[in-house]
């Protein structure tokens, strides 16, 4: 398995998007959409200012799947869209649901 922590932070943007995303009730495709935009870009980003990292950690479990499941089930994306939904800025979000 090949192992680069340099992608990560950038994942969390990419799931606020999906986020956005999803308190806008955009649905599935748009999200799929959100994501795969994201890798790409992601990708670019780390081509750029990263020399020499390895474009197999974008397909391993600490590329592809963390980011899938960071924009479905992370905290990133929950306080985007409860942001949307109670055009509020300032949320906590607990597990199960939001607290304003």
């Amino acid at each position: 398995m090949v192992f680069d922590i340099r992608h990560l932070s950038s994942q969390n943007i990419v799931a606020v998007g999906a986020g956005i995303a999803d308190g806008l009730l955009y649905g599935d495709n748009t999200k799929a959409a959100v994501i795969r935009l994201g890798l790409m870009e992601m990708v670019k980003f780390v081509d750029e200012f990263y020399e020499g990292t390895k474009a197999a950690t974008f397909r391993e479990s600490c590329g592809v799947a963390d980011l899938v499941t960071t924009c479905y089930g992370g905290r990133n994306r929950r306080v985007a869209e409860a942001m949307v939904k109670t055009k509020k800025v300032s949320v906590s979000v607990s597990v199960t649901k939001v607290v304003l």
